[in-house]
């Protein structure tokens, strides 16, 4: 993966503004780790404040534009964390039981994934 904070031809402030929205993104994906509430598994929906937020700010125009700045597809990150076969790596802060969850808030949350992100809840940049 070609990260911008990564790139040996980027100034260091553009490498230190891509590593913050990078940060910006991980958080969100961890808040989607909360263990879901018996409530919220009977219902299928996000209720609690962390995975809420998370999932507004995936489903923002603003995710997709930091995605972009930091080198990455969005769209390609949602898919790759609602993707059955995504087993951690030795190095992942998140477990198997991390990303179960991740999957089923995702899944609550946003319409199946494929074509454009207006397909799933995204609002595309105009």
């Amino acid at each position: 993966m070609d990260l911008v904070s990564t790139r040996a031809d980027v100034d260091a402030q553009t490498q230190g503004c891509a590593r913050l929205l990078a940060a910006v993104i991980a958080k969100a994906v961890e808040d989607l780790t909360v263990a879901p509430t018996g409530k919220e598994r009977k219902t299928a929906t996000n209720l609690q404040t962390e995975p809420v937020r998370s999932v507004r700010f995936f489903r923002s125009k603003l995710f997709l534009y930091y995605a972009q700045l930091i080198g990455v597809s969005g769209e390609a990150l949602l898919e790759h964390l609602v993707d059955r076969e995504i087993m951690p790596l030795k190095k992942d802060k998140l477990t198997t039981a991390d990303y179960r969850i991740i999957r089923a808030r995702l899944r609550w949350a946003l319409p199946p994934m494929g074509g454009k992100a207006a397909d799933h809840g995204i609002e595309e940049n105009r």
